[in-house]
Formats: C-alpha cells, structure tokens, sequence
C-alpha cells in the first residue's frame, strides 16, 4: 500500500502543472516521515535506491523538464536520515542539485528555469536538514546523519554564488531572476545556519546599528 502512495506521489511530481508539483513534493514530505521511517541503522538499501538514487538519476539525466522540476523538488523534502547516511549518498545529492541549478545546466538540450529553481530550493532545504559540521566535529560512527563537511559546505555557497549570476532569459522574460531571488534568500538561511555551527564566530556578538 505505501509503495503505490509512493508511486502516485511521484507520478504527480512529473505533472506539467506547477500547483499540482508542489503539492506533490508537501505529500512525499508526510509520506516519507509517516509510512518510510528510516532507522539509527540508516534507509534499507531498497528504499535508497527506489527513492534517492531514482530521484537523483533522473534530475541528472531525464529530457523531459516536467521531470527535472518535479524530482529536484522532490529531493529537498526528503528526510535527513535518507539524504545523508553516508558522505557518498550526501555527495550524491549535492552534485545533482549543485549542477541543476546551474546558470548553463540544461534539460534536453535547453535551458529550463523552473528546474534551475527547483533545485536551488532543494539545496538549501536539504543544507537546512543535515546541518553542518563544526570546525572540531567529527561525526560518530553511531550517528544516523553525516553532517556537511567544510568542503561540502563551500560546494553549496560556490553554486548559490553562481546562481545570483542567472541572467537567463526566455519568451517569458528575465526567468533567471527566479533563481537569483532563490539564491539570495538561500544565502541568507545558510549563512545563519553555517554561523551557528562556528566555534571562531562570537555568537554572543552585539550588532549596534549606525546612527
């Protein structure tokens, strides 16, 4: 029963329609967390590969757009448990992400905003579940998440700087406004979070405002 919930979820991600995408992606959050739990011992390898992997290879090799937005949007909804049991399947998620969102990444040999879009939104959000590391942290071997290593981190921050430089354009206009609109607000969430995770930063700091 789960897996044919699963099944409609995911045919509804590849839906042209935009309202029904999202939905979709709100329905595959409640679905994962309710009927998928992942244990301390980390996701099946069943349900890596039906979710994660399938998701992943399709954002990186699928020509039809409808796919590309409704699967990079699917993956920044994931749990952490799922997106990061390992530094390899986290690795996995943020090149996918990282190059969707690219200014020149294309989709069938083109251009697509929407997937550019997307996948800037799912990597903040996937960053904003895992978390990242701290400076003298290292993760245990018992833990069920691997946390953003520094290097990972500097990943994230290159491609949401890149994307503040999307001037890409179609019949519709200056559509890669939407991704530097995404990336500015990306940065902002990420620098909070990456601040918190500082053990140099004096999180004490007092701000007094110019006059």
């Amino acid at each position: 029963q789960q897996v044919r919930l699963l099944d409609s979820v995911d045919a509804c991600l590849v839906h042209p329609n935009e309202e029904i995408q999202n939905s979709a992606a709100e329905a595959l959050r409640s679905l994962m967390s309710y009927h998928f739990p992942v244990t301390e011992k980390g996701p099946s390898t069943r349900l890596q590969a039906r979710v994660v992997d399938k998701y992943i290879s399709i954002v990186n090799t699928e020509d039809n757009p409808a796919a590309t937005r409704g699967f990079s949007l699917g993956l920044g909804v994931l749990p952490a448990k799922l997106l990061a049991p390992t530094h390899v399947v986290l690795d996995s998620v943020l090149d996918c992400l990282c190059n969707s969102s690219a200014k020149e990444s294309l989709v069938g040999g083109e251009g697509d905003a929407e997937t550019r879009r997307n996948s800037i939104f799912s990597l903040v959000n996937v960053c904003k579940a895992v978390g990242f590391e701290r400076c003298e942290q290292t993760n245990s071997s018992t833990s069920p998440v691997c946390l953003l290593t520094r290097c990972q981190t500097k990943r994230v921050f290159d491609s949401l700087l890149s994307a503040m430089e999307d001037y890409n354009t179609d019949r519709r206009g200056d559509v890669g406004s939407w991704s530097r609109i995404a990336a500015m607000k990306g940065l902002e969430a990420l620098t909070y979070l990456a601040i918190s995770a500082s053990n140099t930063f004096p999180h004490n700091l007092i701000i007094i405002p110019s006059s």
